[in-house]
């Protein structure tokens, strides 16, 4: 497949995918022929000339390539280059002896080639892969997803947010909680913890490794973390010293717990395959099941206000359940889906929903047994969570973190 063509003089580059790059004379352009072609270092997606040299780039871990073309016949391969995790070398720009890589996962990279065997990376500008998840704390959105690393984010001028601190990327990003002056990551691995006491450099201070299955949602409440981890339960974690952690208690529970909220004597946690769960957590070393309550759909996010749990529940949307009598919860109300409900927060008599790619759903549940829409913003992306920032709402949009009000 054809990807890609840069021109010069008497013949055109083609970066062609699988089958590599070729150089093709188009001095006769009623009648074009190839005169080469070469094995690029992954799928051939870019190129770009200057002179006689060529700058090519690769998906598929091929980062970019500078080839001599003097003679375009006989191209010659003069290096191969990774520069980052990934190395989705998606475009290339060359000019003189500077040579720009758009990486699809990362960003620009900027390259000195004057030595073209050896370029040396002078610069970069990192953009979010992807964003999956959002926290506030204060003044500041923390947004991570994955190889995005943790972004922080000024909100003091909504209209003037702007990224002020970001860490390395990483991968295998599931969840994030901020509490004093700490950011938690989940990943798949690992409880990811980073200093965010000066938010324009975060860094990182501790990596903590889960005791059973992924990590996937956290939650912190002063000393305490509580954490969820897929076909292990809930882990109850001391963190007075937040780089020494450590396991007080667990309730082991199977497949994956995305939701959790934690309110008084009770953590209540969605389950996308056994459905809602209240536990008592007053002793900490014992956390105790107290009730289940099977529900439709697969739930995903909770929220909690007075005597009431609002659950997203994917493809099942929005589920009001009745939590006066923690023993015995039952549902009020639901509101349907437009695609996959994962996440909601709540704010006055509305209840905000990331709904994939329906975008976010504002319900009015002031009356919880007839929740009614209020109003919908269908974001570029697929909402995939939500958070508050006192009249704003943080969208973790898949690709960008979107302020909404």
């Amino acid at each position: 497949t054809s990807e890609g063509i840069a021109l010069s003089g008497n013949y055109a580059y083609l970066a062609d995918g699988s089958a590599g790059l070729k150089f093709i004379d188009v001095s006769a352009p009623s009648a074009p022929r190839q005169v080469a072609s070469l094995v690029a270092s992954g799928y051939a997606r870019s190129v770009s000339v200057d002179g006689r040299y060529l700058c090519a780039g690769s998906l598929y871990d091929g980062g970019f390539q500078i080839l001599d073309v003097a003679d375009p016949a006989a191209p010659v391969v003069v290096s191969t280059n990774k520069y980052t995790m990934y190395n989705e070398g998606w475009g290339v720009v060359l000019k003189g002896n500077l040579a720009c890589v758009v990486d699809y996962f990362s960003g620009l990279f900027f390259m000195d080639v004057s030595a073209p065997q050896n370029p040396v990376r002078t610069g970069v500008f990192f953009t979010p892969s992807t964003i999956v998840a959002a926290a506030v704390q204060d003044r500041y959105a923390y947004a991570v997803g994955e190889l995005s690393g943790v972004q922080v984010v000024d909100l003091s001028d909504p209209f003037r947010a702007d990224s002020v601190g970001m860490t390395t990327i990483f991968r295998g990003v599931q969840g994030l909680a901020a509490g004093g002056r700490y950011a938690y990551v989940t990943d798949r691995w690992s409880v990811k913890i980073f200093d965010v006491s000066d938010p324009a450099k975060p860094k990182a201070a501790r990596m903590w490794n889960s005791p059973a299955g992924a990590p996937r949602t956290i939650v912190v409440r002063g000393n305490t973390a509580y954490l969820t981890a897929d076909n292990a339960g809930l882990f109850v974690i001391d963190i007075t010293d937040p780089l020494s952690p450590s396991v007080v208690g667990s309730y082991k529970m199977p497949r994956f717990t995305y939701g959790l909220a934690v309110e008084g004597d009770y953590a209540y946690l969605a389950n996308s395959d056994t459905g809602f769960h209240i536990l008592d957590i007053r002793k900490p070393a014992a956390p105790a099941l107290v009730a289940s309550l099977k529900l439709d759909g697969e739930p995903c996010g909770v929220a909690l206000r007075g005597d009431f749990a609002y659950v997203a529940s994917g493809p099942a949307g929005l589920q009001i359940i009745d939590i006066g009598q923690p023993a015995a919860p039952k549902i009020k109300g639901s509101f349907p889906s437009g695609d996959f409900s994962s996440s909601v927060v709540l704010s006055g008599d509305s209840a905000y929903v990331a709904d994939g790619n329906a975008g976010v759903l504002k319900i009015a549940i002031g009356n919880p047994a007839a929740p009614k829409l209020e109003a919908s913003f269908d974001t570029p992306g697929e909402a995939l969570a939500v958070a508050l920032s006192g009249a704003l709402v943080l969208v973790a949009d898949s690709n960008s973190l979107i302020l909404l009000r």
